[in-house]
């Protein structure tokens, strides 16, 4: 199991990174580190040299490590592309979130408690950068950084060693529009920690990706929608929700035009 875990500034990452390490997981590493080691052991002088010249060297790397691994990054390094890519090589990407208000408290208590840099002209964009991964489908388990260092650290070292291997699991929420489906499923998705995948989003993302989805018709862009979720679900466990009355409408539908 890989896992990519993106937070901003101010959830915690740090502390814990600290933690897992304490339980004994030893492919660990964050971007910080890894920019320092590529630069000598000194971290990167320069923002150019930081994120142009030395970052996307961290980035492939991590991309294509083997094995059980973590690794924690801030938000602003990252592409799209990078996570995709970081997906289709086995990287489950976890979003380490924090509110912006609670963004805001954090900062405030830092710099007049801890004596921390101030960090209130970055909140925004930090905050923007994880709502858009979201939009765009490439996080597959949203963590809340509010609760304590303990509960999240067991969260993701048993999201790395489950404690009992089994076959990938596959469970389905259907039923009709507002029955629900989205709320249940992402409380299960949270509870046994496994990533949740929603036919709408896929479709939104591949739409995003694309600039539509592939297929003249409406059948066969479903279609399309529907082959691409075959190879992640021959790997891992899934909540999926999705309605039959979507296919049924289409159906439908296409049956009305060719009249």
């Amino acid at each position: 199991m890989k896992l990519l875990i993106i937070g901003s500034s101010l959830t915690g990452k740090t502390t814990v990174i600290k933690k897992l390490k304490e339980m004994g997981i030893a492919r660990i590493s964050e971007m910080d580190k890894e920019l320092t080691l590529l630069n000598n052991g000194r971290f990167p002088e320069t923002d150019e040299k930081q994120h142009k010249i030395l970052a996307p060297k961290a980035i492939k790397s991590v991309i294509n490590k083997r094995g059980n691994y973590i690794f924690f990054t801030n938000t602003d390094y990252f592409t799209s592309d990078d996570i995709r890519q970081a997906k289709r090589k086995g990287h489950i990407v976890i979003s380490l979130r924090l509110s912006k208000d609670q963004l805001i408290a954090r900062n405030v208590k830092r710099v007049t408690e801890e004596q921390y840099p101030d960090l209130s002209i970055h909140i925004d964009e930090m905050v923007l950068y994880q709502e858009e991964i979201k939009k765009y489908d490439l996080v597959d388990i949203e963590l809340d950084a509010s609760k304590p260092t303990e509960y999240t650290s067991k969260l993701i070292y048993s999201m790395l060693y489950p404690p009992v291997a089994r076959k990938p699991q596959l469970y389905f929420f259907i039923g009709l529009p507002f029955s629900g489906k989205t709320t249940y499923s992402k409380r299960i998705s949270s509870e046994l920690t496994i990533p949740r995948i929603a036919f709408d989003d896929r479709w939104a993302g591949i739409a995003n990706e694309f600039g539509d989805v592939p297929g003249k018709t409406g059948v066969a862009k479903w279609k399309f929608v529907k082959k691409s979720f075959k190879k992640p679900l021959q790997k891992e466990s899934y909540v999926s929700i999705r309605t039959d009355a979507d296919l049924d409408l289409l159906l439908k539908q296409e049956k009305l035009n060719s009249l």
